[in-house]
């Protein structure tokens, strides 16, 4: 959404994609409505990928795909080797033939998303071992592997885009693009590096098809901290931030800039923020971490319209809590990756582990685990049991149906007092008319209204006389809502008869 257009008179043109009903730049006002966020349920059968091969010492930065021309879904995750992390890093005596890497693109496949299977690969070896699963090494390490539809044409036709961080051999992070259509055997860009200068995070590219442009995120090369200033302040990591390059291509970005920092409330890093794009908005997933001495992460949502200016809720509710005492993820829960969808219902991918990143990750203490929600529904608008009203942004019409996505509170309310209170729910449509103030349409209003306060993720709203909106396509409006222990998630226009 451009504010500047949108302020100086020129509705929303939304189309028929879902608009998530979750901060200004799809909320005109609201009164009496609260933003609860929505926990993702963690799948019973947690961890659902450990490191259980001799080449892999810890797993993490995982990435899944669901492959519907195959039938199964596709995970690529970055392995660790700890023996040449520490000839790389730390004894600068690294060489790949005696060493290996530190860091590595594993392969796995599912039927279920649940129970893994890793390929050994005929012509894919590491170290003595002949067959394996790891598919990609780069020059000197292979980490933050992201992989996505390819969106590209001309002379790289594959179906999948893989991006990852390698260094060059005078030590600079840079980023590296590879293409498959397998998703196992990949050819790199004869034009890599496409970028010199990454810091060490979790690089995640983005396409917004908006307003067609690359996004790329990772960490800034310009901080407020100096780490070395004598009797300066002593944070650990000053470069924990998260920034944005932009570019026409991957292989035109600006320097990183920053768009997160973090702010009074929050834990003193942001280690990494993976983004992926729903519908009106873009979706990160923020791993947040403590202070020393264990470093814990926690994970946070966080909300943009444009990529650029970034909101996360004020209280900062946690968005996958920390698992029990026993659990995989009991000190820690990091790298959500990209959204998986599958008809109403949307999967998460991400790391855990018995403690912070200051204990170390060997030894099969980490792995990925699953978490699952209703499609869509990060942040619901919930009117309170005395009742509340939201007002969209106004926006142009653009197919026959609304369809929204709804709850209703749990138990009517959370308050035994108030428990007793039925959900009400009712859909009004404005448009300006000659007087200037926008009035509700004749037939549209709130008394006029029928439909019932459900849970649906595809709820269509229909009226006493009026069974759709089709007199009103290409014509800009407002829709007001009326919520009383129901919350609201998202809306679209549907093609009448369309799923």
């Amino acid at each position: 959404m451009n504010l500047e257009s949108y302020c100086a008179g020129e509705p929303l043109e939304v189309g028929t994609e879902t608009v998530l009903l979750i901060d200004n730049a799809t909320v005109e006002d609201r009164w009496g409505v609260s933003r609860v966020l929505n926990v993702p349920i963690k799948d019973p059968h947690n961890p659902v990928l450990m490191p259980d091969r001799p080449w892999e010492d810890s797993v993490g930065q995982q990435n899944v795909i669901y492959d519907d021309e195959v039938g199964v879904f596709r995970m690529w995750y970055t392995g660790t080797d700890w023996n040449a992390w520490m000839h790389q890093f730390r004894f600068k005596d690294w060489k790949a033939e005696r060493h290996g890497y530190p860091y590595f693109v594993c392969y796995a496949e599912s039927l279920d998303g649940v129970h893994w299977d890793k390929p050994m690969l005929e012509g894919k070896p590491y170290g003595q071992y002949e067959k394996t699963n790891v598919v990609v090494t780069g020059q000197q390490k292979a980490q933050g592997v992201r992989v996505v539809w390819n969106p590209l044409g001309g002379v790289q036709q594959s179906r999948f885009l893989m991006t990852y961080k390698d260094n060059l051999a005078e030590g600079y992070g840079c980023l590296c693009l590879a293409y498959s259509d397998d998703g196992i055997h990949w050819r790199e860009d004869p034009s890599n590096p496409a970028f010199i200068g990454l810091r060490d995070t979790w690089q995640n590219m983005v396409f917004d098809p908006v307003r067609e442009r690359w996004l790329m995120f990772t960490r800034p090369v310009c901080t407020a901290g100096v780490g070395d200033m004598p009797g300066g302040p002593t944070e650990h990591n000053y470069k924990r931030r998260t920034a944005v390059m932009v570019g026409e291509t991957p292989y035109d970005f600006g320097q990183p800039r920053v768009v997160m920092w973090p702010e009074e409330i929050d834990d003193p890093d942001i280690d990494h923020m993976v983004v992926s794009r729903v519908g009106s908005h873009f979706i990160g997933i923020v791993g947040s971490m403590g202070p020393p001495p264990h470093m814990a992460f926690h994970l946070h949502l966080a909300f943009s319209s444009d990529g650029l200016h970034w909101n996360m809720l004020p209280d900062r509710s946690v968005y996958l809590p920390h698992g029990g005492s026993d659990a995989f993820d009991s000190g820690s829960t990091s790298g959500g990756g990209g959204i998986v969808s599958m008809g109403n219902t949307d999967f998460i991918y991400y790391r855990g582990s018995r403690h912070g990143q200051a204990q170390g990750n060997r030894n099969n203490v980490s792995g990925i685990g699953r978490a699952q929600f209703l499609r869509d529904r990060f942040v619901a608008q919930m009117g309170a049991h005395t009742g509340g009203f939201l007002l969209t942004r106004e926006m142009v019409v653009a197919a026959p149906e609304l369809i929204v996505n709804t709850t209703v509170a749990d138990g009517y309310n959370s308050d035994p007092v108030t428990a007793i209170v039925p959900p009400e729910f009712a859909v009004e449509v404005l448009r300006f008319g000659e007087g200037g103030a926008p009035s509700p349409v004749p037939g549209f209003t709130l008394a006029d209204c029928t439909t019932q306060a459900v849970d649906l993720v595809e709820h269509k709203v229909t009226w006493k006389n009026k069974q759709d909106m089709a007199e009103l396509v290409g014509r800009p409006v407002f829709l007001r809502f009326y919520l009383k222990n129901v919350g609201l998630y998202s809306l679209r226009f549907r093609d009448g008869g369309s799923g």
